[in-house]
């Protein structure tokens, strides 16, 4: 194993939470070995600068409070960078239920001028976010009752 390649990862790894996923493809796309990168992930792993875990919970975080991302959403796009599917629970459990309350009533604020001619396009607008229906519907009685 090339120290400068380790040495590399380390420093990447390190700037934020990477899945073990996008550390192989960059290892990939530069030009190291599948036998190598294989022995590169088990040594950031060993050494804690890769965390299935900790990524899932940040990326979790990033996407509920910023981008205001439901939970079915987020899993998709933890399914996608390769996460297993016990550490998406554990993640998605982890954050706050009212953080994507919150980020459903912000997003119905957003699209309320729509209501209620647009209802059903703002609907799937928010199931496309990642909400459940029981939830939108929900968060729309509550505006659609204030008005």
């Amino acid at each position: 194993m090339k120290e400068k390649e380790a040495d590399a990862a380390r420093k990447w790894c390190s700037a934020q939470e990477r899945c073990t996923q996008d550390v192989r493809e960059r290892l990939r796309r530069r030009g190291v070995d599948a036998e190598e990168i294989e022995q590169l992930v088990g040594l950031l792993v060993e050494e804690d600068f890769l965390n299935e875990d900790r990524f899932a919970e940040s990326f979790v975080r990033a996407r509920a409070e910023h981008k205001a991302w439901g939970p079915a959403k987020i899993r998709a796009g933890l399914r996608a960078k390769g996460v297993d599917s016990a550490a998406i629970e554990r993640a998605i459990s982890a954050q706050r239920e009212t953080v994507f309350n919150e980020g459903l009533e912000r997003l119905v604020a957003r699209r309320v001028g729509e209501l209620p001619e647009g209802r059903d396009r703002v609907v799937r607008w928010l199931v496309g976010r990642g909400f459940g229906l029981s939830e939108i519907f929900a968060a729309l009685a509550r505006w659609e009752r204030s008005d």
